[in-house]
């Protein structure tokens, strides 16, 4: 009994100083159908995300996540603390500030760590992606291509969702389902023109459906990658429930 108060003091003592880790927040691998997982319009609770300083910066300020990097081709996230399996997520982007036509807002998904994750990108011209990094290695998922569902252009907003049930994944914009140009069996992702919505790999089919098994859960991170100093984008309004 006293050897059991002792230890009890000491982890006590541990948590007054600030000293005893605490793992980040495991939610359920399939979720409830619809059951709200988490919410944020970023008016509290403001250190469930991470935050930095310098050239490039995340802050949550003004009801607003801030991401700004004036760093060329540096990407800067923002993660929350929360590890996920399924998930159904909606967000609002904002550009703040577009210094050319390059400048990405970038969504990460089942981030393991900082080299295993999956990414779906908006580019300032209209253009989306979906990437992975596998062991640190990137990977085109589904290539560049434009489309006129993304709202372009200093203070624009679009509204992102992406859906992932087990290893089956749906993007959208502006509550538009987004067409993925997949590689199947082909060697890369590729489409007829940056703008044809036409797709050249896996024998010319597009998907509404992406399947990979890499990652089967982990965190999410919002974030920008700069073409130029100056990029800022604002994130707003994070919604996760359980996929239906």
């Amino acid at each position: 009994l006293v050897r059991l108060l002792l230890i009890v003091i000491a982890l006590l003592a541990l948590v007054n100083v600030g000293l005893l880790v605490v793992p980040r927040l495991q939610q359920p691998a399939t979720p409830v159908p619809g059951e709200l997982i988490y919410v944020t319009t970023f008016d509290g609770f403001n250190d469930q995300w991470t935050q930095e300083r310098g050239q490039t910066r995340t802050e949550v300020g003004g009801g607003a996540l801030l991401i700004s990097s004036d760093s060329p081709n540096e990407g800067i996230f923002s993660a929350l603390d929360r590890d996920l399996g399924d998930f159904d997520l909606t967000v609002d982007a904002r550009w703040q500030a577009v210094p050319d036509d390059y400048g990405q807002v970038a969504v990460i998904f089942r981030s393991v760590d900082r080299d295993n994750f999956y990414a779906f990108k908006l580019r300032a011209d209209g253009a989306y992606r979906v990437e992975a990094v596998r062991d640190g290695a990137p990977d085109t998922l589904s290539e560049w291509q434009i489309t006129p569902v993304v709202r372009t252009g200093e203070g624009a907003m679009n509204r992102i969702r992406i859906v992932g049930k087990a290893f089956i994944f749906t993007f959208y914009v502006n509550g538009e389902q987004l067409a993925l140009c997949l590689r199947g069996q082909d060697r890369k992702s590729t489409w007829t023109g940056p703008r044809t919505g036409q797709c050249m790999s896996d024998n010319g089919r597009t998907r509404l459906e992406m399947a990979d098994n890499a990652f089967a859960r982990g965190r999410i991170a919002l974030g920008a990658v700069a073409s130029e100093p100056g990029t800022q984008v604002v994130f707003d309004n994070v919604v996760i429930a359980g996929p239906r």
